[in-house]
């Protein structure tokens, strides 16, 4: 078995934690303030892409560290995490679209619905910091 990168990993989740922290501000805003100002919603999705991109970084380095074979598709990192009881399966099923969302800042990011980047970002940073606490009971394990 190869060994986790503790180090790599807890790197990337301090990465996350600044990501979530700087996106705090974003949360606060009504629909409005966030959707009419193109600064708010701009930052706001940079951070949220390098908050999904860091997580899925930790997820990769575990798979690797427990001799997984990596996954054709990024989404399956969390099933596979899932099935060797470092996620839960909440997480997991509540956070299957989190790669898609990614692919969608980096790739259609013309054509984002602004509106839909403040449900995630309402809905689903506090899965991102589930995530942490997840990790971290799983390395201290």
């Amino acid at each position: 078995m190869s060994a986790v990168d503790q180090e790599l990993i807890r790197r990337k989740l301090g990465q996350l934690e600044n990501y979530l922290k700087k996106l705090e501000r974003f949360r606060s805003l009504d629909r409005n303030a966030y959707v009419s100002n193109d600064d708010n919603y701009g930052l706001a999705e940079h951070w949220l892409q390098l908050a999904i991109e860091a997580t899925l970084d930790v997820c990769r380095a575990l798979v690797l560290g427990l001799d997984f074979k990596m996954p054709d598709e990024a989404q399956n990192l969390f099933t596979l995490l899932r099935d060797a009881k470092v996620l839960t399966p909440e997480f997991v099923e509540r956070n299957q679209s989190m790669v898609g969302f990614c692919n969608l800042l980096v790739h259609e990011y013309a054509e984002v619905d602004h509106s839909k980047t403040y449900d995630y970002l309402q809905e689903h940073t506090d899965d991102l910091s589930d995530f942490i606490e997840q990790i971290k009971q799983y390395m201290a394990s």
